[in-house]
């Protein structure tokens, strides 16, 4: 038999250790220790605008920067957990692996479900949240794992955010929308094979406010300027228009003035100015390979193109000294 000092001893270490975790719990709640003492308020743990988003931290299906959860004696969560508020109602209900939460419910303490991450095969399959009394507040996709579409709604029903991703794995469209749920600002991909996107924001109430198009390259994750760029005052009348090609300004019209041909300074280089949008690369000099991409740009559908402008670049390039 153990000493009684030795059991009092014992029995005072661990409530000093509950106790010390208790006061930490009390200062930093995004570290959650202990489900089964610890209970929680929900103004503590709800943020306004995102709604019971303290488990997502550990949650790698929801973010690429997680956690693991651990108690206070730095062990990791495993299976089943379940959080209470003080009320005795369930707050959350999650499955973890070695500290890594896989799927899960949150509760609001009137019991209704505020949000849940379903899995298919160990990876996300859908996520929905709610607010209060059961209005949709957010809504995700996966295929595989992979988020293909994110939804965000106001609590009057109306959409705020929408974002999808094409069967090719590239940005279909992202939308950001006012509290009526019209756009604001939304990107969206135009042709799968050139990866064309248009983009265009708009003013608080509704109004077109700029609109334009612009290519993206997958190797390098990198975009530029390509087509026409047009901006609007709040009343619709065009202020200006400009046109690009590969980031290059190759035209401009203002609202006061005739179109012009926007001068193009050779900076030294060999390549007369007219051709020097076409020197991608900015060696002094037209490839193959630039050729080939000035001609892939003539047929596309919105081109400003013309096959003498075509024809003289493929007459300059047999040209150059080489």
């Amino acid at each position: 038999m153990y000493p009684k000092q030795n059991i009092r001893l014992f029995t005072t270490l661990v409530f000093a250790l509950i106790f010390s975790g208790s006061i930490a719990q009390d200062s930093v709640r995004s570290s959650l220790e202990l489900d089964f003492l610890f209970q929680y308020d929900l103004e503590e743990l709800e943020d306004p605008e995102e709604g019971i988003v303290i488990y997502d931290q550990y949650c790698p299906g929801l973010t690429n920067k997680y956690k693991l959860r651990k108690d206070i004696f730095k062990h990791l969560a495993h299976k089943e957990h379940v959080d209470y508020y003080n009320n005795g109602k369930v707050l959350h209900k999650g499955i973890y692996e070695d500290g890594s939460l896989i799927k899960f419910k949150n509760y609001y303490p009137n019991d209704q479900l505020e949000r849940e991450l379903k899995v298919k095969k160990g990876k996300p399959k859908s996520f929905e949240s709610y607010y209060l009394f059961g209005e949709i507040r957010e809504r995700k996709v996966f295929d595989d794992g992979i988020l293909m579409s994110h939804e965000k709604y106001l609590y009057s029903g109306k959409l705020s955010y929408l974002m999808e991703i094409s069967e090719i794995g590239y940005l279909k469209i992202e939308q950001w929308n006012n509290d009526e749920g019209f756009p604001l600002k939304y990107v969206e991909l135009k042709d799968v094979d050139s990866l064309k996107y248009e983009i265009a924001e708009m003013y608080p109430d509704g109004t077109l406010k700029k609109i334009g198009r612009y290519l993206y390259d997958p190797i390098t994750n990198t975009y530029c300027n390509h087509g026409i760029f047009v901006t609007y005052n709040e009343t619709g009348t065009k202020l200006s228009e400009l046109v690009y090609q590969y980031d290059q300004l190759v035209k401009e019209l203002l609202a006061e003035k005739s179109s012009t041909e926007v001068d193009v300074q050779a900076n030294m280089s060999a390549v007369p100015a007219e051709y020097l949008v076409f020197d991608l690369d900015n060696n002094g000099e037209i490839t193959k390979g630039e050729i080939d991409e000035a001609v892939n740009s003539f047929f596309e559908e919105d081109s400003t193109l013309k096959v003498s402008q075509i024809n003289g670049l493929v007459n300059y390039f047999f040209e150059q000294d080489w």
